[in-house]
């Protein structure tokens, strides 16, 4: 992501990045499943971060790698819903037991994940900035 990254969240992606990014959103739909069924059998918050963080990068990926979808309210609206999954998971982890810390981010600790909550919200604010300011240039949106 970082690669195709422009400026201002404007994505620039090649066709290999684009191949290449569905191959991970496939790879992290097989690891949260994976982290499903850690939760059903060893209910630990390790789990759970990971969960948020793979529902996070999935979503960010599809929607800029794969849709461009930063134009699109239906596809921002997708992303919206989420984030606020991924900060609900995190809020859960919050009231769990064991170690923050997964395979992808082993300095996890309750502070970051409560920054993280705190930057998922504020995500979550642009998001909805962003489909109001689109919701305004469409011909007879905005209560017209």
């Amino acid at each position: 992501m970082e690669e195709a990254r422009t400026e201002a969240g404007e994505y620039r992606v090649t066709e290999p990045q684009r191949k290449r990014a569905g191959e991970i959103i496939e790879k992290i739909d097989q690891q949260f499943k994976v982290e499903e069924r850690m939760i059903e059998l060893y209910p630990r918050r390790q789990h759970v971060t990971y969960q948020a963080q793979l529902t996070y990068w999935k979503s960010a990926a599809r929607i800029s790698l794969l849709q461009r979808g930063w134009d699109d309210p239906a596809k921002i609206q997708q992303h919206l819903h989420q984030v606020d999954r991924a900060k609900t998971l995190y809020i859960k982890s919050l009231g769990m037991s064991g170690s923050y810390a997964n395979r992808e981010d082993l300095q996890l600790n309750e502070e970051v994940v409560k920054q993280r909550i705190n930057d998922l919200e504020r995500e979550m604010f642009s998001l909805i900035a962003r489909l109001e300011q689109l919701r305004g240039t469409f011909p007879g949106a905005g209560g017209d």
